[in-house]
């Protein structure tokens, strides 16, 4: 037999910041409680919100209702924060329009909704996202053709997401006008699949010309894991030293994305 617990909207919605309960928010957080008998609907008429349970609440339990009651504060993001990132269901059913914002609180993480298609929601990174970056100003010698690494950085990627990465350092050589050469590499640690992200020469002319090298690429991860990003040097004749400083890798997802 089912029970209808009543509350009135002037009265007992004391947190409400809105003229009317959103019911969805509001029937979302009830479900999330553990009651003797279900939640079987929410019904607003005026100033009145009958709320229907299958059977009758124990005291403690109508205690834990109308704290809900009075706490609900009528927003229409049914989850403004949680611990997880947003998924597909974070949708209309939940109360999500496109444009409201959603927090993971455990990564500082904020996201903005793009699409509220009923289970498939489509979320964008909005906030500046955690990064990755080294630096480091000791010089590095090579006389090798191959290429050799004169700085790395590892970071751990999601899959789906895009990143932004930015390297520069300078370089030295002890010997004139020699050519080097420097790529970027970007490995991905968990499989043989590696990227070039940038590859160019550097030109000197003359052993005491500091050549600053500085550039970006965008990267999408192919799997969420371990990733090497490194600047690897090599010299072009083999036998010129090349002096790498003031090195920088900096890492930054600029786009979310979940495979």
């Amino acid at each position: 037999m089912s029970t209808k617990y009543t509350y009135s909207i002037a009265s007992d919605f004391t947190g409400m910041y809105t003229e009317s309960p959103n019911i969805v928010k509001l029937t979302h957080y009830i479900n999330m409680a553990t009651f003797g008998y279900s939640l079987e609907s929410i019904d607003q008429d005026g100033d009145n919100c009958d709320v229907w349970f299958e059977g009758n609440l124990t005291s403690e339990e109508e205690t834990i209702l109308d704290g809900y009651i009075s706490s609900h504060d009528g927003y229409l993001c049914a989850l403004g924060a949680g611990t997880i990132d947003p998924q597909g269901y974070f949708d209309e059913s939940h109360g999500f329009l496109p444009g409201h914002k959603y927090l993971n609180n455990t990564t500082g993480d904020e996201f903005v909704c793009i699409s509220n298609t009923d289970n498939a929601a489509v979320w964008r990174l909005s906030s500046v996202p955690a990064h990755y970056s080294v630096s480091d100003s000791s010089t590095f010698g090579t006389i090798d053709t191959d290429y050799t690494i004169a700085s790395s950085v590892d970071v751990s990627l999601s899959g789906g997401a895009v990143y932004k990465i930015q390297w520069s350092f300078e370089a030295l050589t002890d010997i004139g006008t020699v050519v080097h050469d420097y790529r970027v590499y970007m490995d991905h640690n968990d499989d043989d699949g590696y990227n070039i992200l940038a590859e160019n020469d550097i030109e000197f002319e003359n052993s005491t010309t500091v050549v600053p090298v500085s550039g970006f690429a965008n990267f999408t991860a192919d799997a969420t894991g371990s990733f090497t990003v490194s600047i690897q040097i090599k010299s072009y004749d083999g036998e010129a030293e090349v002096q790498v400083r003031r090195r920088n890798i900096d890492v930054r997802r600029i786009e979310y994305g979940n495979l």
